[in-house]
């Protein structure tokens, strides 16, 4: 039970801390491409509870992944809409995906002295760092799939409107939260998204181990 608590207790704040990151990248990419719309509303910033959506945490319990709640934004305010929406949807996958890079070598490192020393502490520090690079890696993937409201879904929409419409786009944004939660059940069925998540990781991994058995 306590084992329980723990990797609940950590599980959360390394989620808490990503989407953190994720929506902040957001609001920066935004902000300095002209729109202060997510600065304006106090968006800007990496404190998980002004970005923290219920829903999309309750998902991360029962599904493993989960999201927050999208920033606010104003296109109008752009000086290239297409552009600079396609950059401000995926600054986040890109921070994201930057964390993992950073912090991987510290979690491969932590993980092995841990495993030495037989710290609890140090284990639960591993796991917690192990796991920050992990949901990072896993909200990258999970936020190109192009369904509304994920990251996906406005680079699909930017990239494909002027060929097909807006009719397909409106309609998936009237539909999305059943979208949403049927590629959900997907994901949990088939277990792509793990398995895509896991290889990234490995190949991530794999580039700091030579490093790692020189230093250790």
């Amino acid at each position: 039970m306590n084992y329980t608590i723990i990797n609940a207790i950590y599980s959360f704040v390394a989620f808490a801390f990503a989407i953190s990151f994720h929506e902040w990248a957001h609001a920066f990419a935004a902000y300095r491409l002209g729109d202060p719309t997510a600065r304006n509303a106090g968006r800007m910033t990496l404190n998980p509870f002004k970005h923290i959506d219920l829903f999309g945490t309750l998902m991360l319990l029962v599904f493993g992944f989960g999201w927050a709640k999208p920033v606010p934004v104003n296109p109008r305010n752009y000086k290239n809409l297409i552009r600079d929406d396609i950059i401000v949807s995926l600054a986040g996958v890109l921070v994201n995906m930057l964390l993992a890079f950073v912090f991987m070598p510290l979690s491969l490192y932590l993980v092995q002295i841990s495993l030495e020393q037989q710290s609890i502490v140090l284990s639960v520090l591993a796991a917690m760092v192990d796991y920050f690079v992990f949901i990072n890696i896993t909200l990258a993937i999970f936020n190109l799939i192009p369904v509304p409201p994920l990251d996906g879904s406005h680079v699909l929409e930017d990239l494909l409107i002027r060929k097909v419409g807006p009719k397909p786009f409106i309609w998936m944004r009237n539909n999305s939260r059943y979208l949403l939660i049927g590629v959900l059940i997907i994901l949990r069925i088939t277990g792509v998204l793990s398995l895509v998540t896991n290889s990234v990781y490995e190949g991530i991994a794999s580039l700091y181990m030579p490093l790692l058995e020189t230093i250790l």
